[in-house]
């Protein structure tokens, strides 16, 4: 009998064995090939480098560095090099707000003014409306433009400093009536942890998250990332060749954006969302939060991609997430300057991908997530990407005259526009005269004004910047028309003008 045993229990040991090294060779065949198309992608986006990993059934079946990470002394990029994460950096946020919901210290059916002093919206309506899911959703109406302007032109260490600015931002839409994607909303809900926690974002990410988790490569902010030896610097494309650029100051939108990791600890990061919160027999997320962060929650707007096979796409708690042809597709994008990142999961495969990527608004990312998705499940086609990357754009001397052409000028001087000028949501700016070149300079950089016509200049860098940001600002300046004086300036920064209030210095 003892015999008998013994053979049966050999005989499933060895069907195991053989069972789990079929399942090795079917892994390897899928990937039989892929290194080669990786580096013909990176090629084809001019790329300096990237970094990939695959989780499948609780494990790293595929994990590996292309390209460089210092692209001008040829350091090579591998599973520990350390990316901007970007936007994916949204999910910790929420997470740990959901963490804080199930301690108790929370409710995300609460209103975040219950927590943020001083904290207001347009109008009572959205006061009495938005509660904490809102700003995690981007179902607040908040409109995104003028956000994004206030975050990141008038920046400030104190992202507190912009909590009474919110209550002059209109609406772009209802509460609850519409997807607007929106980092400043994000910033919001980080003060939300902060308050109901008592300790900073940061550190909140570090005990509830990083720690449990190992993941000892993960960063927040630029500063600190950037002492790692792995680190992995940013970079656009100068005609055909990688052009480093600088770091972005995510001070007012860290909340959204500010995580740096390596796709080695951002594995660990999609084993817990695919084993339902759960990290080496710790439960780091509730399963419940994980379920409702991952749900149809809100829906986005239609993908113009998508008219000829219309597909509903949702977001929840960080996480945008549809049904890719029978199959449920959780995935978040990242961009900062210098980087793109790309995670992608399929929780009923237990399957989960990651793409990092030192390129500035670059398709390499999605495109790679893409291919590995067909490999494992042909039928899962999503190949109709054109190839995008973020290019260098050529600064003009800082002294080149304002006016171009003696022929087309201004009714004014352009000393009368000499001022500081200021707006209660956003704060100010001042006009400066220097020679012949207006200078108009903003918290986050001192721009070069050229004339264009009809009372109308645009702006131009005057020192080197993160790529990310390019000119777009038209700047209409307006005479008070009694005293014939300049009065005031209308910037583009939201879906009507936005009247700065001038200041004789």
């Amino acid at each position: 009998m003892k015999n008998i045993l013994y053979i049966s229990l050999l005989t499933a040991l060895l069907f195991c064995i053989s069972a789990c090294a079929q399942e090795k060779r079917n892994t390897q065949k899928n990937f039989d090939g892929l290194d080669s198309e990786i580096e013909t992608l990176i090629a084809e986006h001019h790329a300096a480098g990237v970094a990939v990993a695959v989780v499948k059934d609780g494990k790293t079946i595929y994990s590996k560095g292309f390209g460089y990470r210092d692209y001008e002394n040829k350091l090579p990029v591998n599973e520990h090099t350390v990316f901007g994460i970007g936007s994916c950096t949204k999910a910790f946020t929420a997470s740990v707000l959901g963490i804080l919901q199930d301690e108790g210290k929370l409710k995300f059916s609460e209103k975040p003014a219950k927590y943020i002093q001083n904290l207001e919206f347009f109008n009572q309506g959205m006061n009495d409306s938005i509660q904490i899911k809102n700003l995690l959703t981007h179902s607040t109406g908040v409109n995104s433009r003028p956000s994004e302007s206030m975050a990141i032109l008038f920046i400030t260490p104190n992202k507190y400093e912009l909590i009474p600015r919110i209550k002059h931002i209109k609406p772009a839409t209802g509460v609850d009536k519409g997807w607007i994607y929106n980092n400043l909303m994000y910033s919001v809900a980080g003060m939300v942890a902060e308050k109901a926690s008592g300790i900073s974002l940061e550190d909140n990410w570090q005990q509830k998250i990083f720690n449990p988790l190992e993941m000892n490569n993960t960063y927040v902010g630029w500063k600190p990332a950037s002492k790692n030896k792995n680190f992995s610097h940013g970079y656009a494309v100068d005609s055909i060749t990688p052009s480093r650029v600088l770091q972005e100051d995510m001070s007012t939108r860290a909340a959204g954006g500010s995580i740096y990791s390596s796709v080695h600890d951002m594995s660990k990061w999609m084993q817990l969302w695919l084993n339902e919160g759960a990290f080496e027999n710790k439960q780091i997320l509730s399963t419940k939060y994980v379920k409702s962060a991952t749900d149809f929650l809100n829906k986005l707007p239609d993908n113009p991609r998508d008219s000829l096979n219309p597909v509903a796409r949702y977001y929840g708690y960080g996480w945008g997430n549809w049904n890719h042809k029978g199959y449920k597709r959780v995935e978040h994008s990242g961009g900062t300057s210098g980087y793109v990142s790309n995670v992608v999961m399929y929780p009923e495969e237990k399957l989960g991908i990651v793409v990092l990527s030192n390129q500035t608004t670059t398709t390499l990312s999605s495109k790679i997530n893409n291919r590995i998705v067909e490999r494992l499940y042909p039928t899962l086609t999503e190949n109709n990407l054109a190839t995008r990357f973020g290019q260098t754009f050529t600064i003009e001397p800082v002294d080149t005259p304002t006016i171009q052409d003696s022929e087309n000028r201004p009714s004014y001087k352009l000393s009368d526009l000499i001022g500081t000028y200021t707006h209660p949501g956003f704060g100010e700016f001042t006009i400066s005269l220097t020679d012949q070149t207006l200078f108009a300079e903003f918290p986050l950089t001192k721009f070069r004004l050229e004339y264009t016509g009809e009372n109308t200049f645009i702006d131009h860098h005057s020192t080197q910047i993160p790529l990310t940001y390019w000119n777009f600002m038209n700047f209409v300046f307006q005479e008070n028309t009694e005293s014939k004086g300049i009065n005031s300036v209308a910037i583009n920064l939201d879906t009507a003008p936005v009247i700065f209030t001038k200041h004789n210095n």
